[in-house]
């Protein structure tokens, strides 16, 4: 994974359809760490949440939802959440550095992890590294391809570590996705699952350390 040096005509088309390439140096806002990254390009996107649907809102949609409620003098919860994308493809590549830890070092801090696979790739996902913060795979393949190799239907799977609680949106019974470029379910399914799968492992962290924070205040107060 930390090899490939560039990407297919799927994996770009995958690209475009979740986010937007930027110019790093360009970017105003989130970086995810990447602002003193040697990459020129990455992916991102910026986008509101609806706090009581758990919804995501469109920008346009946001916008003429705030001018009627001002109207109705009725405040509309939104989250801002804003994504940067650790492209495997699109960070430094070393020819001399085999563990390629310029790249390690971003992707293996991040908690969810979206793979993406070719048409074509028959093998079984395996994760080919292990960290202490990746705890959430996201697997998505092309099922069907269409004219320039465009992706027309996308193959979702969840692959999760054993401690990780169950996170919405669930996966249909018919894993697979059919939506044009210019409105995607696929899209908004995969921003919801990456969101509420970071907010899964942040409850989860802070769970496990106020438990074994106590556990030890107990041991010491009382042997």
């Amino acid at each position: 994974i930390f090899c490939n040096e560039k990407g297919s005509k799927q994996m770009d088309f995958f690209l475009d359809l979740i986010a937007e390439k930027v110019v790093l140096k360009e970017r105003e806002g989130f970086m995810g760490g990447l602002r003193n990254c040697e990459s020129i390009h990455s992916y991102a996107t910026d986008l509101c949440l609806d706090i009581a649907t758990g919804m995501l809102v469109d920008e346009e949609e946001e916008e003429e939802n705030v001018k009627t409620t001002l109207r109705k003098k009725k405040a509309q919860a939104t989250l801002k959440i804003s994504i940067m994308f650790h492209v495997a493809t699109l960070l430094p590549f070393s020819s001399e550095n085999e563990q390629q830890l310029a790249k390690k070092r971003h992707i293996g801090n991040d908690v969810v992890v979206v793979v993406f696979r070719d048409y074509n790739t028959k093998t079984e996902f395996v994760p080919e590294f292990r960290s202490q913060f990746n705890h959430v795979f996201i697997v998505v393949q092309p099922h069907k391809l269409g004219e320039n190799e465009e992706p027309l239907e996308y193959k979702v799977q969840i692959c999760a570590k054993t401690g990780v609680s169950p996170f919405g949106p669930l996966i249909p019974y018919y894993p697979f996705f059919k939506e044009s470029m210019s409105k995607s379910q696929l899209r908004t399914f995969l921003l919801l699952k990456c969101i509420n799968a970071e907010q899964v492992f942040i409850y989860l962290f802070i769970f496990f350390f106020h438990y074994y924070f106590f556990y030890f205040f107990f041991i010491f107060i009382f042997f």
